[in-house]
């Protein structure tokens, strides 16, 4: 429950709308009663020492709902927003180095999946939108490196990163430029051999034209692939989480 009210940050949710989230049509008789013991609950654990009249402060009742309150900047997911943005102004301009401070900022907010183990379809659902985000920024942080002229340093991460997700081409790529660099051009050629053979066995598609165009400059040993092979564009602008800001809880 406490995950629902986190993706609402700032926006009252009323015991429907609550139930729902939390049970959709699993939702027991007493599911009214449950709501009102676990935000009990809660407010004692975000506000230990608050007691007298003046009630809690940030988990209240108003006349739409439930209401959380909290101060953006303790909220993982703002830091996290805010460092991608920074990010892709600076990649924008070309500074890359500011940019990747800004990644590898945004990057070490992460602590797991969020609300990992609960199988709620609504928690499920960001649950797998967060970490398509922290995927695609994985990449962005890669291919900097790439473009400051990383080779060998990167290609265990790669090599662990592409096993895990198998359909992401550009993992792919970065994977064959860093052991292209690593003078390992027969295993950078494998490994598009290796995502052909996959695609085709898992989706009945070929690699898409970046790795084609990729692989022919691995044969002909294109210089351009020795130093920055990155073209500095602009970080894509990840789309914000349904329902507000929240905290990646553990």
């Amino acid at each position: 429950m406490l995950g629902v009210l986190l993706m609402h940050a700032g926006r009252p949710l009323s015991r429907e709308q609550i139930i729902e989230a939390v049970w959709g049509s699993a939702a027991p008789s007493y599911a009214v009663n449950l709501v009102q013991k676990y935000v009990s609950g809660i407010r004692r654990s975000l506000e230990p020492d608050r007691s007298g009249p003046a009630g809690p402060s940030l988990l209240t009742w108003t006349d739409a709902g439930y209401l959380l309150s909290t101060r953006s900047a303790s909220l993982d997911l703002a830091e996290f927003d805010s460092g991608v943005e920074r990010a892709a102004a600076a990649r924008a301009t070309g500074d890359l180095e500011t940019a990747a401070r800004a990644i590898r900022g945004a990057l070490s907010l992460w602590r797991g999946p969020f609300c990992d183990g609960l199988t709620n379809p609504f928690l499920a659902a960001h649950r797998e939108l967060l970490a398509e985000r922290r995927i695609s920024l994985l990449e962005d942080r890669i291919e900097i490196d790439l473009a400051f002229g990383a080779g060998s340093e990167v290609v265990a991460e790669l090599r662990a990163l592409v096993a895990a997700h198998p359909l992401r081409e550009r993992l792919r790529g970065s994977l064959m430029i860093a052991l292209y660099r690593s003078e390992r051009q027969a295993e950078a050629l494998a490994e598009f051999h290796e995502a052909h053979r996959y695609l085709r066995d898992e989706l009945g598609i070929a690699p898409g034209t970046r790795l084609h165009h990729l692989y022919q400059q691995i044969l002909s040993s294109d210089a351009d692939l020795v130093a920055s092979s990155v073209p500095r564009t602009p970080l894509p602008r990840y789309p914000r989480v349904p329902g507000g800001d929240t905290k990646w809880i553990d």
